[in-house]
């Protein structure tokens, strides 16, 4: 896929009024800055990246993605791209299998979908800035105006570029998208983010399908006493490989490339070869939860407001739900009524993102216990129907329309 560049530089960027800044342009922001500009907003979307980039994510995009893409005329954007579609999920524990049909989903590279998506949001009118850092400026340096003697109708984010500062740029609501990190957010105590005291840490690569025996079509799940890989085939002959792994069982073997040959060893799969010589990329904890995902006009979505462990592409699919629901909020409201956009927001998240996640959670908290892993695995196996009822679950779309 070709590279993408930037529609716009960040002195342009500073000297207009934007009625969105989006910062970060995976799932959650691009189709946010999508759906806002296709509705005649002025956005500037944003991210520290070039494209196209890969993301530590297991490549598996569920029903719950598809159904948010359809909704809003874009499945057109899936149909173009090079997916499997996924067939079955695969769970190992200690030599023994679990299969389980998928209702839907295709396993895609997030290089190509996030790609995808963010040309169509400058095809709907947004501006795109690449290799640029956002951080949002905290309140109390613009949220007066001497003049009105009101909150200023805007928010202003820092633009930086290898550390350097480039200009300021201003927005009527600033949406934050820009992952687990939340780098846009560090500087100030707005929103903050509690994380769970026991989260595992996140592992992916990438290598070639010829050292794997995971067929097209299938998600494989190696579940071990310290975590767990996913792994998928992609349509150019490579394996995508993500893990969520105790972070003292990475510290024990020295290197991802030990663990997780670990985790092949302990679930009865074959090791493949060259695990050592590999790009390994790594994420923070990733159980995460936000208890306000709206500010003074400024809204958390995707990974940026909070995070359960993932399992089948749940993540993928809330984010872009959820981008379609928040922007339904923001096109719907008066940019001027800054109260009612944040009390729709966090009433649309808790209900329709944190409320969905129980289900998530419970898996988590089991894999994270192994004796209680086992036990669910022994039950899996007697039960089938168990396993399948969870994954039709967790692939169900979530409701579309927004909270009022």
């Amino acid at each position: 896929m070709n590279s993408l560049e930037s529609t716009i530089t960040a002195a342009g960027a500073a000297a207009c009024l934007w009625d969105a800044v989006v910062i970060g342009a995976g799932p959650a922001g691009a189709l946010t800055a999508r759906q806002l500009a296709d509705g005649g907003r002025r956005v500037l979307l944003l991210d520290a990246k070039t494209f196209p980039r890969e993301k530590v994510c297991g490549g598996c995009i569920n029903e719950q993605a598809l159904s948010a893409l359809t909704n809003v005329g874009l499945r057109k954007v899936i149909a173009d791209l090079p997916a499997f579609p996924i067939r079955e999920y695969d769970l190992r524990l200690r030599g023994r299998s679990v299969r389980i049909a998928s209702q839907g989903g295709i396993a895609v590279s997030r290089a190509d979908l996030d790609t995808a998506v963010v040309c169509e949001a400058i095809h709907s009118g947004a501006d795109l800035l690449l290799g640029t850092t956002g951080r949002l400026v905290p309140r109390a340096a613009n949220d007066w105006s001497p003049t009105s003697g009101q909150a200023t109708e805007f928010r202003e984010v820092q633009l930086e570029a290898a550390g350097a500062p480039l200009a300021r740029v201003r927005g009527r609501v600033v949406v934050i998208a820009d992952g687990l990190v939340r780098k846009s957010l560090q500087q100030t105590s707005e929103l903050p983010v509690c994380t769970a005291a026991n989260s595992w840490i996140g592992l992916h690569a990438v290598y070639s399908a010829d050292q794997d025996s995971c067929p097209p079509g299938q998600v494989r799940m190696l579940i071990g006493r310290h975590g767990y890989v996913g792994t998928v085939q992609f349509q150019n002959n490579t394996i995508n490989l993500a893990a969520a792994v105790a972070p003292d069982a990475l510290r024990r073997c020295g290197t991802a490339a030990v663990l997780i040959s670990e985790l092949f060893e302990s679930a009865g799969v074959a090791v493949p070869g060259g695990l050592a010589e590999l790009s390994w990329v790594g994420t923070g904890p990733l159980t995460r939860r936000s208890r306000s995902v709206a500010g003074h006009r400024v809204m958390v979505i995707g990974d940026a407001a909070g995070y359960v462990e993932p399992f089948t592409g749940e993540g993928v699919g809330q984010a872009m739900t959820s981008a379609v629901q928040l922007a339904d909020i923001l096109l719907n409201a008066e940019l001027a009524n800054e109260s009612a956009m944040s009390a729709a927001w966090n009433t649309c998240y808790r209900r329709n993102v944190a409320g969905r996640q129980w289900m998530c959670r419970g898996l988590s908290l089991a894999l994270h216990r192994p004796w209680v892993a086992e036990l669910a695995f022994q039950m899996a196996l007697m039960c089938p129907y168990i396993p399948q009822f969870i994954a039709n679950r967790l692939n169900t779309p979530l409701a579309g329309a927004p909270a009022s």
